[in-house]
């Protein structure tokens, strides 16, 4: 893998032909992050996006996963923050239920959430236990139902699918 773009540490960079540049501020886009990106997304073939904490990914991933009157499944012994992020939604409409991450989610849930492991017990699913995803054929799928998956990790790279 070459490296095109060295560590960066400006902050700002000049307006090109009067206009913001492509990286006119650092919270929103830089050089080296960029290039981290990219580099993350290639190895797992398909895009990456870096996050100044855990939180901050966890609330944007609930937030473009999530609408009122959707279900989170959250698996039990996850990290306190994640259950308090939740129950912050829940005016919002958001409900979250708890099961056992060494069962199946419960029926009717429109997002499953696990930590691998579980933050403070260490609980880990038992993903032998787990019975098959069956994706039901379009004549009999119900019309726009989708349901993502987030799997959150202190030891490993969090991911997630939609």
């Amino acid at each position: 893998m070459t490296h095109e773009t060295g560590l960066d540490r400006s902050t700002r960079w000049p307006y090109v032909d009067g206009e913001l540049g492509e990286f006119s501020y650092s919270r929103f886009d830089h050089p080296t992050g960029v290039e981290a990106e990219q580099a993350l997304g290639a190895l797992d073939g398909g895009h990456a996006l870096l996050f100044a904490s855990g939180m901050a990914a966890a609330t944007a991933a609930v937030l473009a996963l999530s609408a009122p009157g959707k279900t989170i499944a959250l698996g039990e012994g996850c990290y306190y923050g994640t259950t308090k992020l939740f129950e912050l939604l829940e005016p919002w409409g958001v409900r979250f239920v708890e099961f056992d991450q060494a069962g199946p989610p419960p029926d009717g849930a429109d997002l499953v959430w696990i930590e691998i492991p579980g933050n403070p017990l260490l609980t880990v699913p038992d993903f032998g236990r787990q019975p098959p995803i069956r994706r039901p054929s379009s004549a009999t799928r119900p019309p726009r139902r989708r349901s993502s998956a987030v799997r959150s990790s202190t030891v490993s790279t969090s991911s997630c699918t939609a």
